[in-house]
């Protein structure tokens, strides 16, 4: 994601990034780091909180770009804190089930964004490539720690953030640097 934060501070535009796909990066980011601390591997705790920092610094200009309400996104922020910890106390699996059906699915709207967008300047076109290079690593890790939870949710992810590469790299190229999304209509 730190590729996309600096695309966002270098381009002072949010302009292409999916609003709803950020907040459901953030959630699923908070939900990977809880499955990480109560399943006891750390890689995927530090890997997620590192991810959730980064996606706050995205949340952060939206909210200062007025496209999400600060009062929403603390009332998603709290719901998803106690989801995680009631689901983690409750069973290392439920926890496993809800963090896949939450930040596996993460990718979607920004998926849906780009099908139906054509002007993305704001978005990282390398900040898609590394999710799918990651994703992929990430499946492979979790067959080696044979791992069902770490390996699901890439099956979806590692085509839609290539696809949405795929949409930024169009987009950039067409577009170049612009940012007046009034002149270019959304396609």
């Amino acid at each position: 994601m730190w590729p996309q934060v600096v695309r966002v501070i270098r381009k002072r535009t949010v302009e292409g990034i999916s609003v709803i796909g950020t907040v459901h990066s953030m959630s699923g980011a908070l939900l990977w780091t809880i499955y990480g601390i109560f399943a006891k591997i750390p890689s995927i705790a530090v890997a997620n909180t590192v991810t959730f920092v980064a996606v706050c610094f995205i949340i952060n200009a939206q909210v200062r770009a007025g496209v999400l309400s600060l009062s929403l996104l603390i009332a998603v922020l709290m719901a998803i804190t106690v989801i995680g910890v009631v689901a983690a106390i409750l069973s290392e699996s439920f926890i496993g089930v809800v963090a896949i059906a939450i930040g596996g699915t993460a990718i979607i709207p920004q998926t849906i964004r780009s099908a139906r967008t054509s002007h993305q300047v704001g978005l990282s076109a390398l900040t898609a490539a590394m999710i799918a290079v990651m994703s992929a690593s990430w499946s492979v890790y979790g067959a080696i720690l044979k791992d069902a939870f770490i390996i699901a949710p890439n099956f979806l992810i590692v085509p839609c953030a290539l696809f949405i590469c795929i949409r930024a790299v169009i987009s950039h190229r067409r577009y170049g640097s612009t940012i007046a999304t009034v002149a270019v209509p959304a396609r």
